[in-house]
């Protein structure tokens, strides 16, 4: 991995409930960390291939490996908001990790 290759600044974030005392929750968005990441769009091969549904466009987000980053959180990058669908560490290396992501587009 080339670390110029990180060249998109994204936001990573969580969300946690509460109850509000009548039986709801609230829900409050918490930035878990701001980083440097390389995205890269997903072939219609590779989505089929993940088994992420046609109608999302998905997205490889690579960034590198802290040890918080989990299926829980997402990404917000320019205005749209990525669903963090699977989190690898390639050969567990600890070094990066890749996150198959998908954005809903209808």
């Amino acid at each position: 991995m080339q670390i110029g290759k990180l060249n998109k600044r994204v936001t990573i974030k969580s969300v946690t409930r509460a109850a509000d005392g009548i039986g709801g929750f609230n829900e409050t968005e918490t930035t878990v960390k701001e980083t440097w990441a390389q995205l890269r769009p997903l072939s219609a091969k590779e989505t089929l291939s993940y088994g992420l549904e046609l109608g999302d466009r998905a997205s490889e987000i690579t960034v590198m490996f802290d040890g918080t980053i989990n299926q829980t959180n997402f990404i917000l990058f320019g205005g749209r908001r990525y669903r963090i669908r699977s989190v690898v560490n390639p050969d567990e290396a600890k070094w990066v990790y890749k996150l198959i992501c998908t954005e809903r587009t209808d």
